[in-house]
């Protein structure tokens, strides 16, 4: 239950406020902590938690003149989970201050508070104008996704023709940063979106765009952006342009590319491959193919690649309770989305150390080279005899499910079991199911 303040601490002004699972917070609770905070950066004293009677407010200078600060009710312990999540959360709403305005209109620097104030007020309505983004970075504030600094994608067992189709695509239009979005999920990307843009802005851009696509009519979008972590004071031009339904084109491009041109592109390349398309929507709520076959004790799981740091989280991982992608018996589906995604969420901030000690292995490669490259070969080899010794596992008990871990040949899967199920054969259903996923293709 947390809310999310973007303020001005030397006037007490709120630029923007956001609710993460709770109700509206009065402002008789925050203002005095702003002031107290506004207070003692005079004095190079910068407060990071205040624990009040109610609530426990904590504190991230965004930059000299605004902060962001986290309120959550006080029957929530200050721990190392509380904090993991807490920092998880606002460090993508500050990245998404930074994706809008760029870092100098965040720096008031040495503003006169005549123009302090005329600054709050714009930036107060362009945070207002782009409201529906941050609601979507609310709403991935509860996702594994963000606690575990992966982008989500689309697993679809005809990727290479996706790659192929779109790099043809942006060398005619001269744009080498570009990928396709299907309901909010990566589906593919040019190898230069995967090796100049950073996961965390990747998750931004996302959000970004879903959010537009959902909240504007036009179906081409041509907007001014900066990338926090890689240059956050020059803008970028982001190009989005709705293909098919959900199917959405994003591309980073220079000042000397026409609409035009990428118009004409899209109607003679991608759109005589309507059947691609067509495709990965079919199993955008699966996030992988209707091919592959999934143990009916799994209720859910999230697969992520250490290299490029793209998952593939499943909460339909079932098409059918007749169907024949189901093995071991018919699916019992006990768990509503929501709670799936609440333990799922759970496991990760409970286990974040060793979850980040695991993450943090060294890939089973020999040159450093290729462990970078985006287009890693590993493949999942249970056979091997070190598979054993290579290999990290976490299991988790609830009282309505239960979840296991398995970290192994530059893979991290999380899989989310039925309480029913027994314990012992949870390591070779994970194990199994790691190697169908990635068999489709790399991601």
């Amino acid at each position: 239950m947390t809310s999310i303040l973007v303020l001005v601490p030397e006037t007490g002004q709120v630029l923007m406020q956001k609710n993460i699972n709770s109700s509206n917070i009065p402002s008789i609770t925050y203002l005095p902590l702003g002031g107290t905070f506004s207070y003692g950066q005079r004095f190079d004293v910068r407060f990071e938690k205040f624990r009040c009677e109610h609530h426990i407010e904590s504190f991230l200078p965004v930059s000299e003149f605004i902060t962001i600060v986290s309120v959550q009710k006080n029957d929530v312990p200050i721990d190392d989970e509380y904090n993991y999540y807490i920092n998880c959360v606002i460090q993508d709403f500050a990245a998404g201050m930074v994706l809008l305005k760029g870092r100098s209109e965040l720096d008031a620097g040495a503003f006169t508070s005549y123009d302090i104030n005329l600054h709050t007020n714009r930036l107060q309505r362009d945070f207002q104008m782009f409201s529906p983004f941050f609601d979507q970075l609310a709403r991935l504030s509860a996702a594994p996704c963000v606690l575990l600094n992966t982008s989500e994608s689309v697993l679809t067992d005809r990727k290479k023709e996706f790659v192929e189709v779109l790099e043809n695509f942006t060398e005619s239009c001269e744009c080498v940063h570009a990928c396709i979005v299907i309901g909010g999920k990566l589906v593919c990307g040019t190898n230069e979106w995967f090796k100049q843009i950073k996961v965390a802005e990747m998750r931004l851009i996302l959000a970004f765009v879903g959010a537009l696509h959902e909240h504007t009519a036009s179906t081409i979008s041509d907007i001014p952006i900066f990338l926090p972590y890689t240059n956050p004071v020059s803008p970028v031009r982001l190009l989005k342009v709705q293909l098919y339904q959900e199917a959405i084109l994003c591309m980073l491009c220079a000042d000397d590319v026409k609409i035009q041109t990428v118009i004409n592109q899209v109607d003679s390349i991608l759109g005589a491959r309507i059947d691609l398309l067509q495709n990965a929507l079919h199993i955008k709520e699966r996030s992988f193919p209707i091919s592959c076959q999934v143990n009916a004790h799994v209720q859910a799981f999230c697969c992520y690649s250490k290299t490029t740091r793209l998952s593939v989280l499943s909460f339909s991982p079932h098409v059918s309770v007749a169907s024949e992608a189901v093995s071991g018996g018919s699916p019992s589906r006990t768990l509503d989305k929501d709670t799936m995604r609440t333990y799922l969420c759970d496991f990760i901030k409970t286990n974040f150390e060793m979850i980040r000690m695991i993450d943090s292995q060294p890939l089973p490669t020999s040159s450093t080279e290729q462990a970078e490259h985006v287009s890693h070969e590993t493949e999942v080899d249970p056979s091997d005899p070190n598979f054993e010794n290579e290999s990290s596992e976490l299991s988790w008990v609830k009282k309505n499910c239960k979840v296991f871990l398995l970290g192994v040949s530059g893979y991290i899967m999380i899989v989310l079991f039925d309480a029913d199920t027994p314990t012992y054969p949870m390591r070779s259903i994970t194990t199994s199911l790691l190697e169908t996923v990635t068999a489709v293709s790399d991601f």
